[in-house]
């Protein structure tokens, strides 16, 4: 049986949708290699789509080799700004309110589920991830975006920042999901699953 990642409810306040957006792309959480982050970055600047978008790196970067990547991109390029620390709650929504879109670019092999996709869906944002585990339920569940490539990631990017979208209907879905996924009826579901097997 599939049990979606449980989501903390205490943390269930909605950024404001209204808030005026700094940036097109926020990138949010621990910043590690498997998370692909440079990888995309470095796609962007060998496809000369660097500037095109405003883009915040939010999050306390792990090794050096991948601390001094970015910090590098940051200097050459204005459109890069990178937060390298802990970013603590309150923060954490006034950036994702001054953002268009939250990303996530783990690389496909590495991610089945995400804390920071479950806490991100607590947000008046549209979220795009790689078409892989958790991230691809949510899709099909039409919480959120997914892509196969970073070419589709670029369209789809694209296709969001252009169109105006009325997103009633998706953060309904997602109210709905948080309200019937909290880590009470996590356990709850667990312990009848466990029930049933023994």
């Amino acid at each position: 049986a599939y049990i979606p990642h449980p989501v903390n409810t205490s943390r269930y306040n909605y950024a404001e949708p209204d808030t005026k957006k700094e940036y097109d792309i926020i990138i949010w959480g621990s910043i590690n290699k498997y998370k692909g982050i440079d990888d995309f970055l470095m796609f962007l600047i060998e496809n000369k789509l660097i500037d095109k978008y405003r883009i915040l790196i939010a999050g306390k970067v792990t090794g050096s080799e991948l601390h001094s990547k970015l910090e590098k991109i940051q200097f050459e390029y204005n459109s890069v700004t990178l937060l390298n620390r802990y970013i603590e709650e309150n923060e954490l929504n006034g950036l994702i309110s001054r953002s268009k879109l939250i990303l996530f670019c783990y690389h496909a092999d590495s991610v089945l589920s995400s804390g920071a996709l479950m806490d991100s869906l607590q947000f008046n944002s549209i979220i795009i991830g790689p078409d892989v585990g958790a991230f691809k339920d949510l899709a099909e569940e039409g919480m959120i975006y997914t892509y196969k490539d970073f070419h589709e990631l670029i369209m789809i990017i694209d296709a969001l920042l252009e169109e105006s979208h009325d997103n009633t209907t998706t953060y309904q879905k997602i109210r709905e999901f948080i309200i019937h996924n909290s880590w009470n009826d996590f356990s709850d579901r667990m312990s009848k699953l466990l029930r049933e097997m023994y």
